[in-house]
């Protein structure tokens, strides 16, 4: 029954995947499973040839003519008749039974295909699939799929590296390297430049400009790394030590660090050391030779032995795996991309389009100020939109920091240079009738006055002289502007007599939506190939936590980092942002020194008071709370101005139709468990009291 089956099935090639049922299974057995896999015409050989075979066997094969009796020549034509029959069948079971034999060998090689492709590979760089017959290329898809991190290229015959050649050229330098080893001879100086450049060829990066240098047992090269690393804060060279002893001892492992920074000033303390013995360091020694260089000279050693060199050139992805040898080595505090201070990198800049959107759609026509506190994201936004934003449009883009800015005389020469010609003072009316025809320019040019607010005090006491310029320019048409600042360059836009009254489109800058403080966490921690266990729930913690604050969220994530780091481990989760979270020099240091820089005493003693008592939520209940426990007595323009600051600038509470309510939830919480309220009042009360009039 198990033969017919596969007979069957064999000539029927209409029923591609057919699974029998379990009857048919056992039916079928072994010979059946065989004949399934054979040819029909193979298999109707087979049966004709047997059945012939058995018939001469039964019926004359052996049988002798009858010598001298009636029908004797009968008998022994009938006779050689089955004899031939005879021949004729086993003639037609030698190709089945050749087919057959080739079915047992080529199943013998599937069995171990694994192993027979890879000893190929190996020694070859390729190999051809025919002696798989019909099964190759089945049995090359498996080996693909199982082995999907190399680099392969399947044709109909072969399957080989696709960096074949290299592969070849690094096997030819690694028997030269061996040949050196069984001398127990000193590594020579060309084999070393050509380990570094094979190293730079798996990486396809570019070979250093100068050849491998020699100091004393060490030989040290320099590899340009900035196409492996531009997404990361790490160098973008890395310098590159070989020992010219199979073995490095204990003593040589100080002058690593020193030969590193010796050849690379610059060095960040990170290095790569790649071995070219057969016997690798152990994992023991490896351990305790980073740790040790780490804890006494603060250098990150990458050891590279000669499998993982070996294993880069048939990589897929050469350089990710290098990435991740090198991240799982370094010290993640010393690479982290979260910048708890300065201008935020354009790398890590994320959200904000709505305001990148609108501003740059605009700019040709509208001036803007973009008010918000500390921190809060107004650099890194003048940054995004001044160095791609605006220039990818055609837009030329001038950014100036007025932070360093010290005279009105600087402003001019810094900021308005090439755009009007020095002049002491001019009246707008003036200045706009002695500026060119804006048709004379090709392009809009748009200046960025980042911390604009900066200049007003300044300009004020000269009689806005700057920034009477600055409206002229733009009413001609000459340039737009974007401001940035706090609460100085909001009050100049709201005065009636002032050169900024009606000059530009204020925007307020405030904390990050939900899938911004999304994208902040997780794509720099997939980047330093960080697992976040329960990725949502740590999210949804950080945010709660920071209510979006840009600052916060990456103080809190670098942190995280050095949490990490000290516990030498690369899985991030939700207990350990709780122990952050918790950490009071945290709470003291960077949520409430971000959320209170730069505001008030007014404002500090405003959001301490209802901190502590969830009734004091309007304009009333603060002023009789000044009065009762502070002993004060604001009026209440500066009352509402302060509340107005902590909303718009601080980003702490937000409006209702109730009152005030606190925007950022975990501020009372982080208030009670990190300073002492009645003191903190107390100082905070006489420096409100020093402040003049």
């Amino acid at each position: 029954m198990g033969i017919l089956l596969a007979i069957a099935r064999a000539t029927n090639p209409q029923e591609p995947g057919y699974v029998p049922e379990r009857g048919e299974q056992a039916a079928w057995g072994i010979v059946g499973r065989i004949l399934a896999s054979l040819w029909f015409p193979s298999a109707a050989l087979l049966a004709l040839g047997g059945i012939a075979v058995y018939g001469g066997l039964a019926h004359g094969f052996f049988r002798a003519a009858p010598a001298g009796q009636p029908g004797a020549n009968l008998v022994g034509g009938v006779t050689t008749l089955w004899r031939l029959v005879t021949i004729a069948g086993v003639a037609l079971m030698v190709v089945p039974i050749v087919r057959l034999r080739g079915y047992f060998r080529q199943h013998a090689l599937a069995k171990e295909s694994d192993a027979v492709i890879g000893d190929h590979l190996a020694h070859n760089g390729e190999i051809d699939l025919r002696i798989f017959g019909d099964q190759r290329t089945a049995v090359a898809n498996t080996y693909i799929e199982r082995h999907g991190d190399l680099d392969l290229i399947l044709s109909e015959e072969h399957l080989r590296f696709r960096r074949r050649e290299i592969k070849q050229a690094a096997d030819r330098l690694w028997a030269e390297v061996d040949a050196a080893a069984d001398k127990q001879a000193d590594l020579p100086l060309p084999l070393a430049d050509a380990l570094v450049e094979a190293l730079c060829s798996s990486l396809d990066l570019p070979y250093p400009a100068s050849v491998t240098e020699q100091f004393g047992a060490f030989y040290v090269s320099l590899m340009d790394t900035y196409s492996l690393f531009e997404t990361l804060k790490l160098p973008s060279q890395l310098p590159v030590v070989i020992s010219q002893r199979l073995a490095v001892s204990e003593t040589d492992w100080p002058l690593i660090p020193r030969l590193c920074r010796e050849v690379d000033p610059g060095c960040q303390g990170l290095g790569v050391m790649l071995e070219w013995s057969e016997d690798p360091v152990s994992p023991e020694t490896k351990a305790r030779m980073r740790e040790w260089l780490s804890s006494k000279y603060a250098f990150d050693l990458v050891l590279l032995d000669r499998r993982m060199l070996r294993s880069l050139v048939t990589h897929k992805q050469p350089q990710k795996t290098f990435r991740h040898v090198v991240l799982q080595t370094v010290n993640l505090a010393t690479v982290s991309p979260f910048v708890p201070t300065g201008s935020t990198p354009q790398e890590m800049f994320f959200g904000r389009e709505k305001e990148l959107r609108e501003i740059a759609e605009h700019i040709a026509t509208t001036n803007f100020a973009v008010i918000g506190g500390r921190r809060i994201g107004k650099t890194s936004l003048l940054g995004r939109l001044s160095q791609s934003r605006l220039p990818a449009a055609g837009i030329e883009a001038e950014y100036h920091d007025c932070s360093a800015i010290s005279t009105i005389a600087q402003a001019h020469e810094i900021v308005l240079a090439g755009l009007v010609d020095p002049v002491t003072r001019l009246d707008a009316a003036e200045l706009s009738a002695s500026l060119p025809a804006p048709g004379l320019q090709s392009r809009a040019r748009v200046l960025f006055l980042d911390e604009a607010d900066k200049l007003i005090p300044i300009d004020r006491s000269a009689g806005w002289s700057f920034f009477n310029y600055l409206r002229a320019l733009s009413n001609s048409g000459r340039a737009h502007v974007v401001l940035s600042g706090e609460h100085r360059l909001r009050e100049a836009l709201r005065e009636p007599t002032g050169p900024l009254f009606n000059f530009a489109t204020e925007m307020v800058l405030g904390p990050l939506d939900y899938d911004a403080v999304e994208v902040l966490i997780t794509r720099p921690m997939r980047q330093l190939e960080i697992h976040l266990e329960d990725e949502i729930a740590i999210v949804r913690r950080i945010y709660g936590f920071t209510s979006g604050h840009p600052s916060v969220v990456q103080r809190l994530c670098r942190r995280l980092i050095e949490r990490l780091s000290q516990a030498d481990t690369r899985t991030l989760t939700v207990e350990d942002v709780d122990a952050v979270i918790a950490d009071p020099a945290f709470q003291r240091d960077d949520f409430l020194s971000t959320f209170w820089e730069n505001a008030s005493p007014l404002e500090r003693i405003l959001s301490l008071l209802m901190a502590d008592d969830d009734t004091i939520r309007t304009m009333g209940a603060v002023r009789e709370a000044l009065a009762n426990r502070c002993a004060i007595r604001p009026r209440m323009r500066e009352i509402d101005d302060a509340l107005q600051r902590l909303v718009d600038l601080r980003s702490i509470l937000r409006r209702t139709p109730l009152g005030y309510q606190f925007a950022v939830e975990a501020f009372p919480a982080v208030v009670a468990g990190t300073i002492t309220l009645n003191d903190m009042l107390e100082i905070l009360i006489e420096e409100y009291a020093e402040q003049p009039e």
